[in-house]
């Protein structure tokens, strides 16, 4: 590659399994990349920088060319609706957005449900569709703490799995959608790299059609 791709790292599980699969098909060299310390590493062999972000900031940095590209969830998609190009579904471990609440709740429809979340825009849809009024409340982390304080009825957020749930004695209520990672990238970077970025889509494409990871 000559061209220099800069890419929007989530600083979780699944920008470490992407950082993964770039050194696997040869992008990129395990030392390359720091993620005990976000460290920003310099244009390797292969024309590729990366960083670690929050992976709710993610998009704001490829849509703003801060990044050529990046790995998103589809939680952060429906969130923002960043004017970015989705190019690669890439068949990580999916997460679910749900509605979750205590094991013994009962919707009062009488009165407007208290909804804690990180995901205004999403709540708002979602409960449009279901017709039913809401009080959203914006937290920017662990929401499901305003159903211990009485702060909410129901909470909506991204979880792995209903164990963690169990846990801490809450369900889920309801299921609103699966969580996606994609490959997207900024629209000016994908006209004017678009041969390197495709480059990169097709080798991630093979590895994903041949992987069963």
């Amino acid at each position: 590659m000559n061209e220099t791709i800069a890419i929007a790292l989530p600083d979780n599980i699944f920008g470490r399994i992407f950082f993964d699969i770039l050194t696997f098909i040869g992008l990129c060299d395990k030392n390359d990349l720091n993620f005990n310390n976000r460290l920003l590493f310099k244009k390797n062999m292969n024309g590729i920088c990366a960083y670690l972000v929050n992976p709710m900031d993610v998009t704001t940095y490829v849509e703003r060319g801060a990044a050529d590209i990046g790995v998103a969830g589809s939680d952060v998609l429906a969130e923002y609706k960043p004017l970015v190009l989705e190019l690669l579904d890439l068949k990580l471990r999916k997460s679910n957005m749900a509605v979750i609440s205590k094991k013994d709740f009962k919707d009062n429809m009488g009165a407007a449900l208290r909804v804690v979340t990180k995901y205004p825009n999403v709540a708002m849809n979602y409960f449009l569709k279901q017709s039913r009024d809401a009080s959203i409340i914006k937290v920017q982390d662990s929401p499901e703490l305003g159903l211990y304080i009485d702060m909410a009825d129901v909470v909506i957020d991204v979880i792995d799995s209903d164990y963690t749930l169990k846990k801490i004695n809450l369900t889920i209520y309801d299921h609103i959608f699966s969580v996606i990672y994609y490959l997207v990238a900024n629209r000016s970077s994908y006209h004017f790299k678009n041969s390197t970025i495709l480059n990169i889509v097709n080798k991630l494409k093979d590895y994903i059609d041949n992987s069963t990871y």
